[in-house]
């Protein structure tokens, strides 16, 4: 290999690689330009195309579900605790999709419900115990927009939540 610097060869592969390194630093620091994100310009991306007299709720079913979970200190037994967790599930829609909505619930009343059933019986303790049901509720509402319309539902209510021991 031809040498083009009169540097000594340890500098020289030190020098090539600094070189090779400088468009990378160039592609990652961008041309310079700053864009500042003013809270304006972030509230006009978020749709605001359905207030809340447009939109109605379509109930999703009465769930009591018993749930076997495990102590969440390790110091504990081992023992299986059981707990039946009751609650009703409600998608808020636009008036426009409820006929959908609907539709693809009776279409797919067995399947959802096999996965309500999966969801909350996969749940630790320290989710079924919180008082929001946060986590059940994100994993729930991914499913009801999986099976019965991603762009539908705006929202998934979990009501009359009741968490007991058996």
């Amino acid at each position: 290999m031809t040498r083009y610097s009169n540097l000594p060869k340890n500098q020289d592969k030190k020098f090539r690689g600094y070189v090779a390194l400088l468009p990378m630093v160039c592609l990652l620091l961008g041309c310079g330009d700053k864009i500042e994100v003013e809270l304006s310009d972030y509230l006009e991306e978020i749709e605001f195309v359905a207030p809340l007299n447009s939109t109605v709720e379509v109930p999703l079913g009465e769930y009591s579900i018993p749930i076997s979970v495990l102590p969440n200190d390790e110091n504990q037994e081992v023992a299986i605790r059981w707990i039946c967790m009751k609650f009703e599930l409600h998608a808020v829609v636009t008036n426009e999709n409820q006929s959908r909505v609907e539709a693809a619930l009776s279409q797919n009343r067995g399947l959802y419900r096999d996965g309500v059933l999966k969801i909350c019986r996969s749940a630790t303790l320290d989710d079924v115990t919180h008082p929001n049901l946060t986590a059940i509720k994100l994993r729930l509402t991914d499913l009801s927009r999986t099976l019965l319309g991603k762009k539908d539902i705006r929202q998934l209510l979990c009501t009359s939540i009741i968490t007991e021991a058996i």
